[in-house]
């Protein structure tokens, strides 16, 4: 059975309200939050970009997206909140797909306010409301970039097991769309032993992502889920497109 009590994501949400005083209880808390920052930072950076190409119409432009999302990343802990989000939020990446949404919406009008009215600056930046730019393909889109992050982050378990399976992997991951031959040129390995190895991608990703997937849910329902979104788009990344397509 697996224990959710002590997921980084477990770890930030049941301290949220106040950061803590004690100093363990703020060591562990610091910890969580920063290790899943850093490791889905990529992603929000990618959610930003989208809803600025999107909404921004002038005020924020796409390569801004970074100063955007360091922005949501203080205010999380500025306005404390962690403390506000409802359990409809239940994983991590639910929090961060609808605050960052909602973030960058406020931040792009803040801006323009900004421009009419110099000195203004970000006065109201919601959690509740409607979440902007909120359309399948913009979904389908931000889930493929967290998923790449997942992903990512499972590399160096795969090394363990399969330094080959890992190094063709994380090619991939870079870009799904390699052809066999650009595979075997970068990795040294003949054109068959390509098609193995993404094939083998396929189980021994999903496999070892379950870890990494486990740290930004809190239950078991919501670990189900995201290991199902995870096996989703490990066959995506990894299939094997074969020739001539790929050539």
């Amino acid at each position: 059975m697996l224990d959710f009590s002590s997921t980084h994501w477990s770890q930030v949400r049941n301290l949220r309200g106040k950061r803590p005083r004690d100093e363990p209880e703020l060591g562990d808390w610091e910890q969580a939050w920063t290790h899943l920052m850093r490791k889905y930072e990529p992603a929000m950076q990618s959610i930003a970009r989208r809803r600025i190409a999107a909404l921004g119409g002038g005020a924020v432009r796409s390569d801004q997206a970074e100063d955007v999302v360091q922005a949501f990343i203080a205010k999380c802990l500025e306005r404390d909140w962690f403390h506000a989000a409802s359990e409809e939020f239940g994983t991590f990446r639910g929090f961060v797909f609808v605050l960052i949404k909602r973030f960058t919406r406020d931040y792009i009008r803040a801006q323009r306010a900004q421009k009419r009215a110099p000195g203004s600056g970000i006065r109201s930046l919601d959690t509740q409301g409607e979440i902007p730019g909120n359309d399948a393909a913009l979904d389908e889109k931000d889930n493929e970039s967290w998923m790449r992050c997942v992903l990512v982050n499972t590399v160096d378990r795969v090394r363990r097991r399969s330094p080959t399976n890992a190094a063709v992997g994380a090619l991939l991951i870079d870009d799904p769309t390699r052809s066999n031959a650009e595979l075997a040129l970068r990795s040294g390995l003949n054109e068959d032993a390509i098609t193995l190895a993404k094939h083998r991608c396929i189980k021994m990703f999903a496999q070892e992502a379950r870890p990494e997937v486990a740290e930004t849910v809190r239950n078991l329902k919501d670990y189900e889920e995201e290991v199902r979104l995870i096996e989703t788009y490990t066959q995506r990344f990894f299939k094997d497109r074969g020739p001539p397509q790929d050539r």
